[in-house]
């Protein structure tokens, strides 16, 4: 797995975490954006980041952990957020956002861009559908805050010929420094888990 996290330049603090834990035959993605930046960013991520990491260890069910964590950030100002759970041995992926983490699959025939919910999570409840994908074995997972940047068409035609740590390298070099940013990417090849 390959990351780059960063705060927002010129504050202390910053809103972004990203979280992977394996488990069984899974492994778990969460990349969480505090709104906003500075301490009271970092404060409300901090919340969901251990929520999220408490619940992952009880239960296996991306609905449950989901339901949890907007529980914990029912009185805060919120985060956006994508879940995603990978199941090696069937090479399938549930996953559930809210809010501006692009997130995606990536493989040599291209991108499939995963639905996000508009607006923040925790602050207002939304309806938990889970979405279902399938991957191959040459399929990389790509999550990012939007203190990326737009992903345009341009850098987009270039990520299915790149490996994880020079797809997080070429977004890392469109950060501009004026918001926090994460990003993740892994290669899902279920063979190697």
């Amino acid at each position: 797995m390959d990351t780059f996290i960063n705060h927002k330049i010129g504050e202390t603090y910053g809103g972004d975490r990203f979280l992977t834990v394996h488990k069984n035959d899974n492994t778990f993605y969460v990349v969480i954006d505090g709104i906003g930046h500075g301490q009271k960013a970092s404060y409300v991520a901090d919340i969901a980041y251990h929520s999220i990491s408490r619940e992952i260890n009880l239960d296996s069910s991306l609905t449950k952990i989901i339901t949890v964590c907007e529980s914990d950030l029912a009185n805060t100002r919120g985060i956006a957020v994508c879940f995603v759970k990978v199941n090696h041995s069937t090479g399938t992926l549930e996953y559930y956002g809210v809010g501006n983490i692009e997130s995606m699959l990536i493989n040599v025939n291209g991108l499939i861009n995963f639905k996000q919910t508009p607006g923040f999570f925790g602050a207002k409840k939304h309806p938990i559908n889970l979405s279902l994908l399938n991957f191959t074995d040459d399929a990389h997972l790509l999550m990012c805050s939007d203190g990326v940047g737009e992903i345009t068409g341009q850098i987009r035609q270039q990520l299915s010929n790149l490996n994880s740590r020079h797809i997080v390298h070429l977004l890392t070099k469109q950060w501009q420094g004026q918001d926090d940013v994460c990003i993740l990417c892994e290669k899902l090849n279920h063979e190697l888990h």
